[in-house]
């Protein structure tokens, strides 16, 4: 008995052993997950405090104007719809134009920087910095080009401001 509770003994203390390296090993590996974690969140908020690249802003400016020309017809098709069918003023369905316009232009830019990896602090951040660009002025230019007529609702430009009300809005008329 006595070599048998001895070998018991000694299974048991290899057992603890084992199971406190075990324990050991698991802890270190957990605090080294969650370090790691810690690191990548940390670094993420970093890089959402920086501007994103004037050419990344400039991008995101061009497939704007791209598609803010195909949906600004489609509202000013939809706002002449409304104006006949409901006798809205000139006035209301500017406003109503223009309402339609910057939140579907929002929309838009929120996807087109969504798929870049940007956020909108990142953007606006870069916004304010390239603001006086030319190649930035240009960009938005273009885009206040093509929509223009559409939003004016009379065939042509009637805004006389140079610089947008937020980025990537175009300055009410």
């Amino acid at each position: 008995h006595a070599a048998l509770l001895q070998q018991l003994t000694a299974m048991n203390a290899r057992n603890v052993a084992f199971a406190a390296a075990a324990a050991v090993a698991a802890g270190v590996v957990y605090v080294m997950v969650h370090e790691r974690r810690r690191k990548v969140k940390k670094e993420q908020q970093r890089r959402a405090e920086q501007p994103i690249p004037k050419e990344m802003l400039i991008e995101i400016l061009q497939e704007a104007s791209v598609e803010a020309a195909r949906f600004a017809e489609q509202i000013g098709a939809w706002v002449a719809k409304m104006q006949g069918e409901h006798g809205l003023t000139e006035e209301n369905a500017h406003v109503l134009r223009q309402q339609r316009f910057e939140s579907k232009l929002d929309e838009v830019i929120n996807g087109i920087r969504q798929r870049k990896g940007a956020s909108e602090k990142m953007m606006d951040l870069a916004f304010r910095q390239h603001m006086e660009d030319k190649d930035v002025q240009a960009a938005l230019g273009t885009i206040r080009r093509q929509i223009a007529p559409t939003l004016s609702g009379r065939g042509g430009a009637s805004g006389s401001g140079s610089q947008p009300t937020a980025p990537g809005r175009v300055p009410p008329s």
